[in-house]
C-alpha cells in the first residue's frame, strides 16, 4: 500500500522535469531563431544607416561648395550692379551646413561603433569655422583691397574647401571601416526587417503591449514591403546630389576665374570647370534612368531638358569668365546675373529628388531604433528565461532522483 502511494509522488518530479525540458527546448529554438532574426535586422539596420549617412555627407559637401560659390561670386562682382546677395546666401548655406553636421553626428551616434567618425566630425567643425571666416575675409579683400590681395586669400580659401571635402570623405571611409556598409551596392534585403515569430513574438507582445506591438509589426511590414522603392529613392537622391555638386563646381570654378582674372597663376578655373561639366554629362543618363523608374511624373517634367539646360549654363559661364578676364567687372557683371539664375534653376530642378530622400533619412530612423532596442530586450528576456528553465529542469531531475531513492523497489534501491 505504501509503495502504491509513493509511486505517484515520485512520478510528479519526473513529469515536471520533462515539462521543463520541453520548455527549455522551445526557448532554445526560439532563441536561435530570434538571434538569426536580430543579426539580420542589425545588418540591414547598419547598411540602411550608412546610406543615410552618405546622403547627409553629400549634402554637406554641396553646402561647402555653395559657400565657396557665393563668396567667390561677390569677390568677382564686388557687390556692384545689385549683385550683393553673396554674403546672405553664404550665411544661409552656413546654417544649412551646421544643421546637416548635427544630423550626421546623430546618425553616427546611432551606429554605436562610430567614435572615430565622431572625433573626425568634431575636427571638421573647427575646420569649417576657419574656412568660413577665410571666405569672408577673401570677399572683403577683393572689395576693398583689390585683386592682388584677394587672389592671395583665394588660394588659401580654395585649399580649405578641398580639405573639408576630403575630411567628409574620410568620415565616410571611417564609418565604412567601423561596420557601416556591407554590400552597400546591393541594397538591404526586405526580409531583414520582418517581425519576430513564435515565443519571441508572444514575449514582444507582453513587453510592449498588444497595441504597440501591432503598430510596430505594421511598421516593419510596410518598411519591408517598400524597401525596393526606398532603395531606389535613395539612389536617385545620391545621383541628384552628385549632379548638383557638379553644377556647383562648374559655377564655382568659372566664378573663381572671373574673380582672379586668371592672374598670379590662378588660371586653372576653365580646366576644372570643363572636368566638372564632363562628370555631369557622364552621370546624367544614370540619374534620368533611375528617376524614370521611380515613377514620379510630376518630378520628371522639371528634368526633361536637363542636358540642354546644363549645356546652355556651361556656355554662359565660359562667356562670363572670358568677359571678366577681358573687360573686368563692368563687362562680366551683366553675364554673372544670368549665369547665377541658370545655376539656381538647375538646382531647383534637382531639389525634389534630393529633399524626398532627406526626409526619409530621418522619418523612419526613430521607429527603427525602437524596434532594434525591443529585439535586444526580447533576446535578453529569452536568455534569462532559458537560464531559469535550465535551473528548474535540473531541480526537477534532482527531485526525481532523490525521490526514487526513497521509494522501495525503485531502480537502484534494494528491496527488502
Amino acid at each position: 500500500m505504501s509503495d502504491r502511494l509513493s509511486a505517484p509522488r515520485c512520478r510528479l518530479p519526473l513529469v515536471v522535469a520533462v515539462a521543463f525540458l520541453c520548455l527549455l527546448l522551445l526557448c532554445l529554438l526560439n532563441l536561435g531563431s530570434l538571434h538569426g532574426r536580430q543579426a539580420a535586422f542589425l545588418d540591414g539596420y547598419r547598411e540602411n544607416l550608412y546610406r543615410k549617412q552618405a546622403v547627409q555627407a553629400r549634402q554637406l559637401s554641396n553646402a561647402v561648395a555653395e559657400i565657396q560659390n557665393q563668396l567667390t561670386d561677390i569677390s568677382a562682382t564686388l557687390g556692384q550692379d545689385g549683385l550683393d546677395h553673396g554674403f546672405r546666401r553664404a550665411r544661409e548655406a552656413r546654417e544649412e551646413f551646421l544643421a546637416g553636421l548635427d544630423n550626421l553626428m546623430r546618425l553616427v551616434a546611432r551606429q554605436g561603433s562610430g567614435q572615430g567618425a565622431l572625433e573626425e566630425i568634431a575636427l571638421m567643425t573647427e575646420a569649417f569655422t576657419r574656412y568660413y571666416e577665410q571666405g569672408l575675409g577673401m570677399a572683403r579683400a577683393y572689395m576693398h583691397s583689390g585683386t592682388l590681395e584677394g587672389n592671395r586669400k583665394m588660394r588659401l580659401f580654395d585649399d580649405q574647401a578641398r580639405e573639408l571635402r576630403e575630411m567628409l570623405a574620410g568620415v565616410m571611409r571611417t564609418l565604412e571601416r567601423d561596420g557601416g556598409a556591407r554590400g552597400q551596392g546591393g541594397g538591404v534585403p526586405p526580409e531583414r526587417f520582418r517581425a519576430p515569430e513564435g515565443l519571441a513574438n508572444v514575449l514582444w507582445m507582453h513587453l510592449m503591449g498588444q497595441e504597440t506591438r501591432e503598430h510596430y509589426v505594421r511598421f516593419l511590414t510596410r518598411y519591408s514591403d517598400t524597401a525596393a522603392i526606398r532603395e531606389r529613392n535613395m539612389n536617385v537622391s545620391l545621383l541628384a546630389q552628385g549632379l548638383r555638386g557638379h553644377v556647383l563646381d562648374v559655377q564655382q570654378w568659372l566664378t573663381d576665374l572671373s574673380a582672379t582674372r586668371g592672374r598670379d597663376d590662378m588660371d586653372e578655373g576653365a580646366q576644372q570647370a570643363r572636368q566638372a561639366a564632363e562628370r555631369f554629362q557622364a552621370e546624367l543618363p544614370a540619374f534620368l534612368e533611375q528617376a524614370r523608374q521611380a515613377d514620379r511624373p510630376e518630378r520628371m517634367a522639371g528634368i526633361a531638358d536637363l542636358a540642354q539646360r546644363f549645356a546652355a549654363f556651361y556656355a554662359k559661364g565660359v562667356a562670363m569668365a572670358d568677359a571678366y578676364v577681358r573687360e573686368g567687372t563692368r563687362g562680366g557683371n551683366p553675364l554673372m546675373r544670368e549665369f547665377d539664375a541658370m545655376a539656381d534653376a538647375l538646382g531647383e530642378a534637382l531639389l525634389p529628388f534630393i529633399e524626398g530622400a532627406m526626409r526619409e533619412t530621418l522619418a523612419d530612423t526613430y521607429q527603427l531604433d525602437l524596434v532594434r532596442d525591443s529585439l535586444r530586450e526580447i533576446f535578453r528576456v529569452l536568455m534569462f528565461l532559458s537560464l531559469l528553465v535550465v535551473l528548474l529542469t535540473g531541480g526537477g531531475a534532482m527531485w526525481f532522483v532523490s525521490c526514487s531513492k526513497t521509494v522501495p523497489g525503485a531502480r537502484g534501491t534494494p528491496s527488502r
